[in-house]
């Protein structure tokens, strides 16, 4: 198979696209329901869509909700978060130090404005913790 999408794999992404940006909006949980559905359920190519952190910086604490009440870190929604940060984390081997300073920074924001019980603290605490464990190379 080569890396090129059919039209049916860029429908996908564009309805992925859509399916974020709703959610963004309204933080309804049935779009991270269809999204959790196709991510299980998507080819390689069509799941590096996921791969990313634009719902967790652009929606926290509904996004967090979803995933603390929908099992733990190994659903495909977390897996993909945790592995969009460990992305982001060696964009520039230099700014490791940094980038990590940047999500503890964020995610302290956010315990403080949302006031998040310990059960739930440590579950962010968990996937701050495989985030910045994250390697490229267990991953290919």
């Amino acid at each position: 198979m080569s890396n090129d999408l059919s039209d049916n794999g860029k429908c996908i992404i564009d309805l992925i696209d859509s399916l974020k940006s709703r959610f963004i909006k309204t933080h309804k949980t049935e779009y991270l329901v269809c999204l959790d559905s196709i991510c299980w359920n998507c080819n390689e190519y069509v799941g590096e869509n996921f791969v990313d952190t634009v719902l967790f910086y652009q929606s926290f604490k509904p996004y967090i909700d979803y995933l603390y009440q929908n099992g733990d870190t190994g659903n495909c929604l977390a897996i993909n978060l945790i592995s969009g940060f460990g992305f982001d984390l060696m964009d520039d081997p230099n700014d490791k130090y940094d980038a990590k300073k940047r999500l503890e920074g964020f995610i302290a924001e956010q315990e403080h404005i949302y006031k998040f019980s310990d059960d739930e603290k440590a579950f962010i605490e968990l996937i701050k913790r495989e985030a910045e464990m994250f390697d490229l190379d267990d991953k290919e």
